[in-house]
């Protein structure tokens, strides 16, 4: 990863975008909408608002852009999931139920804070980060594997490793990351497939009606999972 801004981040946070991330955005929305072989680098250079030469200029080529884009899209998430990251190392040295459960009940409400707090530009670029994930898996490509290792791997363990320590003995170790993946997949969708929760529950909005009553019923399915063990 180049030594810059961290794109997304800065978006995200509706900071002003120096040139290189104006275009790493605009690869992000592109590269999401199609695969990279059938980009053209008009087509990002258009929608960043720059001359195509500044492509050529920050970066070695569109597959070198597309690169810096995947670690771009990891150092973004460990960088916003740091402290989740630091409190399940304590746990994993110091195991305690009590902050298991503290662990996974505020990982899915900063999950779930998402769906609300952003803007539709701001969750077309997260809709496009899900989407280039979603082919590099389809088509298992290093640049999954490259993106499991960094990110979907440790969000896993986020739920796993607390699911053990509740469990114990109760619950081996390939049970404790299945569930932990059926998790994480619910919160992908509601996080991510927005328009199509809206259509299936009647709601408006998200932010509206559905935010809290989704976290409200994952909330219960924990505390039915974990009574007698907690």
């Amino acid at each position: 990863m180049r030594d810059c801004e961290n794109a997304i981040e800065s978006y995200l946070e509706g900071k002003p975008l120096q040139t290189p991330s104006k275009i790493l955005i605009a690869a992000l929305v592109e590269f999401g909408n199609a695969p990279v072989r059938n980009v053209g680098t008009r087509d990002i250079a258009r929608r960043a608002g720059v001359n195509i030469a500044a492509i050529s200029y920050y970066f070695d080529g569109k597959d070198d852009l597309y690169a810096e884009l995947i670690d771009q899209i990891i150092a973004y998430f460990n960088r916003m999931a740091g402290g989740f990251h630091a409190r399940l190392e304590s746990l994993v040295k110091n195991p305690s139920k009590q902050e298991a459960k503290a662990l996974v009940y505020d990982y899915v409400d900063w999950r779930l804070a998402s769906i609300s707090g952003h803007s539709a530009a701001q969750n077309e670029v997260i809709k496009s980060i899900v989407s280039i994930v979603a082919r590099e898996e389809l088509n298992n490509t290093p640049m999954f594997k490259k993106i499991h290792a960094g990110v979907m791997e440790w969000s896993n363990r986020v739920f796993s490793q607390p699911f053990k320590i509740i469990y114990g003995d109760d619950i081996d170790e390939e049970r404790a990351r299945i569930l932990a993946l059926a998790l994480s997949g619910a919160l992908i969708r509601f996080c991510v497939e927005t328009d199509s929760i809206k259509e299936s529950m009647g709601w408006r909005s998200m932010a509206e009606n559905g935010c809290a009553k989704i976290r409200d019923a994952i909330f219960f399915v924990l505390d039915n999972m974990f009574r007698g063990y907690v």
